[in-house]
């Protein structure tokens, strides 16, 4: 995170002072996940990416998968879980969409969970507790 900052002249000298603006420039997010055994999380991701309203060049059937529906924005949770796993605090992304749907890595002689990442464009970030 980064807080925006400006420079003033004060006495005869430049003072840098915050903007009180949070992440000005780039609001996005990377998240990397567990593939899980059927591809329902991949498949959701994709979904929600490519079956955005007008876009001109889909590239996966949407009506097929289930999962994440497809919308232009919804907001994103992600929660962070005691050494019980309950929740105890979530950090609410609010309009995200999908903005980078990065490269899978397939290797038949691992035998390792697949990982993929995805980035995420938001417009304001919250943290609350639970």
């Amino acid at each position: 995170m980064v807080m925006g900052s400006m420079s003033a002249s004060f006495r005869g000298y430049q003072k840098e002072v915050p903007t009180k603006v949070m992440n000005a420039e780039t609001k996005e997010l990377t998240l990397e996940y567990i593939v899980d055994a059927k591809w329902t999380n991949y498949k959701s991701l994709f979904k929600w990416m490519s079956g955005i309203y007008g876009t001109l060049n889909p590239s996966t059937n949407v009506s097929d998968v289930k999962g994440i529906n497809p919308t232009d924005y919804v907001p994103l949770r992600i929660y962070l879980l005691d050494s019980y796993k309950k929740k105890i605090i979530q950090f609410v992304f609010e309009n995200c969409w999908i903005k980078t749907f990065n490269d899978l890595a397939l290797d038949v002689s691992n035998s390792d969970e697949v990982k993929h990442s995805f980035t995420v464009v938001y417009d304001r970030y919250t943290i609350e507790d639970i």
